[in-house]
């Protein structure tokens, strides 16, 4: 193979490598979910709860809840359970 016959192989080689980096699906960081303080006077008002809010965020396909713990009506190891639990059986990511 000669010089010229090299240089025109380059730019077939450059566009198959593109069409192999296109091929690829692209991997996000973001994933979709529900802040919780958007839901401030529900929970100010106890018209909703967290299981509320977990249930919601499954029932609309997104991934997860980014949790407020001032909304938590307690912090004590009976309630971040239930709450653990309602979200892993709903598939829902606590934030």
């Amino acid at each position: 193979m000669n010089r010229r016959e090299l240089l025109k192989t380059v730019p077939a080689l450059a566009a198959v490598s593109g069409l192999k980096a296109k091929a690829k699906p692209a991997h996000s960081r973001l994933r979709p979910g529900i802040v919780a303080y958007s839901f401030r006077k529900s929970f100010a008002n106890h018209t909703m709860t967290y299981e509320d809010l977990i249930r919601l965020a499954s029932d609309s396909g997104l991934d997860g809840i980014d949790t407020t713990a001032y909304w938590f009506p307690d912090t004590s190891p009976a309630f971040l359970a239930s709450l653990r639990t309602t979200a892993y059986r709903n598939a829902i990511s606590l934030y």
